[in-house]
């Protein structure tokens, strides 16, 4: 099994905002949809191999203010410098063993936009009990920074 892709929603006859923000700042491609699925209003991006879709929602209320996704960026600093330059807001987030910052799309959607391989689940540590104590420690062990949260280990 694999992700395959993401849907995030917009709100009604978004789809050129969304087209700015993502192909336009953000440099994603957009995918052309299949037309059966083109009844509801959407926009479909590639974002490294993940399908990225954007999709109406008729009674959107609010975005959740946690719920994101990540994008991989190889020049973070430069990205955020153009983010800011156009008004984009920029949101630091707590602090990570990984370079990154968050950012919201035009309809409220959290990214968080980090250095590539910056957060990275090792298969062979996943805990695959999710009712585990949340832990956090940092260490730093042959030069590479981790964190270990509820049994995962992320790496940079």
């Amino acid at each position: 099994m694999y992700l395959s892709h993401i849907n995030v929603t917009m709100p009604k006859h978004s789809e050129t905002v969304a087209r700015l923000f993502y192909a336009g700042h953000l440099g994603l491609r957009e995918l052309q949809r299949p037309e059966c699925v083109d009844v509801r209003g959407s926009v479909w991006f590639d974002a490294g191999g993940l399908a990225l879709h954007l999709c109406v929602e008729e009674q959107r209320m609010r975005a959740d203010a946690q719920r994101h996704f990540g994008l991989g960026c190889g020049d973070v600093d430069g990205l955020k410098a153009r983010l800011k330059a156009v008004g984009v807001a920029i949101e630091e987030g707590a602090p990570a063993p990984w370079k990154r910052f968050f950012v919201h799309d035009p309809f409220g959607n959290r990214i968080e936009i980090h250095a590539p391989g910056g957060l990275r689940v090792e298969p062979s540590t996943v805990n695959r009990s999710w009712h585990s104590a949340f832990s956090l420690a940092a260490s730093e062990s042959e030069g590479t920074r981790c964190c270990r949260a509820g049994g995962h280990r992320w790496s940079r």
